[in-house]
This record gives structure tokens, C-alpha cells and sequence, in this order.
């Protein structure tokens, strides 16, 4: 049976361990370049940080729906899209069509 849901984007921060023996200078990047910490050696494991779980608004989204309303089959029926660019979209659809 499956049941209709809601899915919301959000941000939030993860901690990283990493073992005693490691020198945490290590990973500060350089320049341009953003560090892959939990693929380092001496990684052990994260944590979620539940406490700091922000919800994203359309904008901070890059314009792009961070709340969704599905019905129990799947199907989208909602999002937090402004009506205008629903609008606008549903106009450029129908003028490709033609």
C-alpha cells in the first residue's frame, strides 16, 4: 500500500571524526578547491547534526521547489514553485507544441 508524502529540502550540517593521529591542518584547502573529508585515510565516521536542520526557500534553491506534494500513486500535485513561473512555463510548453 502506498501512501501519499511530502518530500522538503533542507540544509544541514554533518561533523566529520577523524582519528588521534591525524593533523587536522591537512585538510584546509587551497585555493579553488574544496576538500573530500570523509574520503580522507584517517576519516573514522559523521554525525548528522539533526539540531542545525534548515528548510531551504525556493530562492536559496537556486528558483527550483523545495516542497513537494505527491498523492499515494507518485504523482506530483503541489510544489512551492511561484504561480507565475507555473504560469509562464505551462505558456512556453504550449508554444513549443505549436
Amino acid at each position: 500500500m502506498n501512501m501519499p508524502y511530502v518530500d522538503v529540502k533542507v540544509t544541514v550540517w554533518e561533523r566529520y571524526f577523524y582519528s588521534d593521529e591525524c593533523d587536522i591542518k591537512t585538510l584546509i584547502p587551497g585555493e579553488d578547491m574544496y576538500p573530500c573529508m570523509d574520503d580522507h585515510t584517517q576519516f573514522t565516521h559523521s554525525e548528522t547534526l539533526y539540531d542545525t536542520v534548515e528548510q531551504l526557500s525556493y530562492e536559496d534553491n537556486g528558483n527550483q521547489s523545495t516542497i513537494e506534494i505527491y498523492d499515494d500513486n507518485g504523482t506530483q500535485l503541489w510544489t512551492n514553485e511561484p504561480i507565475e513561473i507555473k504560469r509562464d512555463n505551462k505558456i512556453d510548453t504550449i508554444i513549443e507544441k505549436k
